[in-house]
C-alpha cells in the first residue's frame, strides 16, 4: 500500500490531500471524494429530514394554532397580511392585533414598575405613597385614553372608519405612556 515511516527515522512528508495512517504506522491516501461523502453523510445526520415549508397567503383559511409569519394574523378564520391590507375591515383587525400588543407591553412595564418601587421608605424616598400614587395615576391614565380617544366616535358616526380612529387613537396613547414609564423606570 504505501511506505512506512515507524522507526525508520525518516520524516513523514507533509501532504495537504487526505491521508489515512493505519495502526502499524503505513501510510496510504484516499480519494478526495471520500472525504466530501463523510462531510455530506455527518450534515445529512445533523440536520435530519427536511420538510417543505408550507407557503401561507392571505386569504387562506387558519385556525388560532395556525403558525403565521409577522405581520400575518388569524382573523374569523382566515389568514390577513397587515403589511398590504387595503380592506377597511383587515385594517382594524390589524390595529386591534397591534393594539393588543401595546396593551400587553404596557401591562408587563407597569408591573415591573410596580414591583420596582416595592420596597421600605428610607430617608430618600417614600416608596408606599410612590406606589400609590402609580396606581392612581395608572387609573387616570386609562380613563384618559378612553375619553380621548371618543372624540373620532363622534365626528365619524357611521361606517369602519369610525372603529379604525378609535382603535389608532387607543394604540397611540398605549405607545406614548409606554414611552413615559420607559422614561421613570428603564435606566
Amino acid at each position: 500500500m504505501g511506505k512506512s515511516y515507524k522507526n525508520s527515522g525518516i520524516r513523514k512528508p507533509r501532504c495537504l490531500s487526505p491521508v489515512l495512517v493505519s495502526r502499524d504506522g503505513s501510510i496510504g491516501r484516499f480519494a478526495p471524494y471520500h472525504a466530501f461523502l463523510i462531510l455530506l453523510g455527518t450534515f445529512l445526520f445533523a440536520v435530519g429530514p427536511v420538510k417543505a415549508r408550507e407557503i401561507i397567503e392571505a386569504g387562506d383559511s387558519c385556525t388560532a394554532k395556525t403558525k403565521l409569519p409577522p405581520l400575518f394574523l388569524c382573523a374569523e378564520g382566515f389568514v390577513v397580511d397587515c403589511r398590504n391590507s387595503t380592506d377597511s375591515q383587515e385594517l382594524l383587525y390589524c390595529a386591534a392585533s397591534e393594539s393588543q400588543k401595546a396593551d400587553n407591553e404596557l401591562n408587563r412595564l407597569y408591573q415591573f414598575a410596580l414591583r420596582k418601587i416595592e420596597m421600605p421608605n428610607d430617608e430618600y424616598a417614600d416608596y408606599k405613597n410612590a406606589q400609590k400614587a402609580m396606581i392612581v395615576g395608572q387609573r387616570a391614565w386609562v380613563r384618559f385614553r378612553k375619553l380621548d380617544c371618543e372624540t373620532p366616535r363622534y365626528l365619524n358616526l357611521k361606517g369602519s372608519i369610525q372603529s379604525n380612529e378609535i382603535v389608532s387613537c387607543e394604540l397611540k396613547n398605549t405607545k406614548n405612556r409606554i414611552a413615559d414609564l420607559n422614561a421613570y423606570f428603564v435606566p
